[in-house]
């Protein structure tokens, strides 16, 4: 099932899409969201199109696959106030 973008979690390996009049006009995975937009989970790479809607990919059982270990031991809850 398609999902709007704007609704999807980062770092999580979706497939993107371009759907217009209920037919997908482009579509590319896996990807994930990150700042400042979306990137290719094996190459890096950004993606070249503004996707107007997500579904999990096949493969959502990986994590994104980022360019950076998964950080550990970072302090639960809120952040203080500066």
């Amino acid at each position: 099932m398609w999902h709007p973008i704007g609704t999807e979690n980062f770092d999580v390996r979706l497939e993107l899409a371009v759907i217009v009049d209920g037919r997908v006009e482009w579509r590319m995975e896996p990807c994930r969201r990150v700042i400042g937009g979306w990137v290719h989970c094996d190459t890096h790479e950004f993606v070249p199109r503004r996707p107007t809607h997500w579904r999990i990919s096949e493969n959502a059982s990986q994590k994104g696959r980022g360019p950076f270990p998964e950080i550990t031991g970072l302090p639960q809850g809120p952040h203080p106030e500066p």
